[in-house]
């Protein structure tokens, strides 16, 4: 679950530019800020999917949400 946390900064670092920049200025920025917000997105996605795949693979392995 590191990727949300990780992305969870970005936006925040991103969300500081909007307000030091204005949101006139801030093309990139908002280019970013769905970069990540379709990060955390396609990860959400992702990550159960080659667990489950896995998992598959291997019927003894438990899962990796279930390991903390």
């Amino acid at each position: 679950m590191f990727w949300i946390h990780a992305s969870a900064i970005t936006i925040a670092l991103l969300v500081v530019g909007f307000a030091i920049a204005g949101l006139a200025d801030s093309f990139w920025l908002i280019y970013w800020a769905i970069v990540a917000v379709f990060t955390v997105l396609a990860w959400g996605m992702v990550g159960p999917l080659r667990d489950r795949w896995r998992r598959s693979r291997r019927p003894g392995e438990k899962s990796a949400d279930s390991l903390s």
